[in-house]
């Protein structure tokens, strides 16, 4: 019974040294990071809006009204409104959907309308 209890102490002995070595290791790289983070380098500020470039998003659909969830979405973008284009590429044969991405078009806010444009593509000819 004593040979068991001196086998359970030395096992709790070992695993306490490695939890203490574990946690100096641990504090000592955390300092390390910290100090680390205090003299990098600045990060660049973001350019100013009039060097960001013009995006277009294309939306394809066939059939399907989804395009006009994703383009509202594209329109909640953080980017300037000039340097935002939607394409709705339209290439449906059911006459309700391609006026409800063009009513969609013309209920854009002034400062994207000129973002947003509906395209015709026509099906090649089988």
């Amino acid at each position: 019974m004593m040979q068991v209890h001196k086998e359970i102490e030395q096992v709790f002995e070992v695993a306490m040294y490695a939890t203490f070595v574990f946690s100096w290791v641990y504090f000592a790289l955390t300092a390390a990071a910290l100090v680390i983070r205090r003299f990098r380098a600045a990060r660049v500020p973001p350019p100013e809006i009039s060097h960001y470039p013009s995006v277009t998003v294309q939306i394809p659909t066939f059939n399907e009204l989804a395009a006009l969830n994703c383009a509202a979405c594209c329109m909640k973008f953080d980017y300037p409104g000039d340097r935002l284009q939607i394409m709705i590429g339209d290439d449906s044969n059911r006459p309700e959907i391609s006026k409800a991405i063009d009513d969609f078009a013309k209920k854009i806010p002034a400062s994207r309308s000129a973002a947003a444009a509906t395209t015709r593509a026509s099906s090649p000819a089988t």
